[in-house]
């Protein structure tokens, strides 16, 4: 991957971030595709979203934001995001 794109991945996942009223961290191990794309719907209907991200990219955007404290949580393998955003 570019360093343009990661920058750009960062970018999009913190604006995002800095919109949200609130951050859920997952770990979607054992789900099946048809489960997530479940997930996926619902958290659309409340006006969420489900991101998947590489813990570096996350780590990154969530740095110098209200959801920083997450930046240690976000350490270690199959860290997955799940934001609910404000509408």
């Amino acid at each position: 991957m570019k360093v343009q794109d990661k920058e750009q991945i960062v970018a999009d996942l913190r604006e995002k971030i800095g919109r949200a009223s609130v951050t859920v961290l997952a770990v979607p191990r054992g789900l099946t595709v048809a489960q997530v794309t479940a997930l996926r719907r619902k958290m659309r209907d409340i006006s969420g979203e489900y991101k998947i991200a590489k813990n570096t990219l996350a780590i990154r955007a969530v740095e110098d934001t209200d959801f920083g404290a997450l930046k240690d949580l976000l350490e270690g393998p199959d860290r997955k995001s799940t934001r609910l955003n404000s509408s």
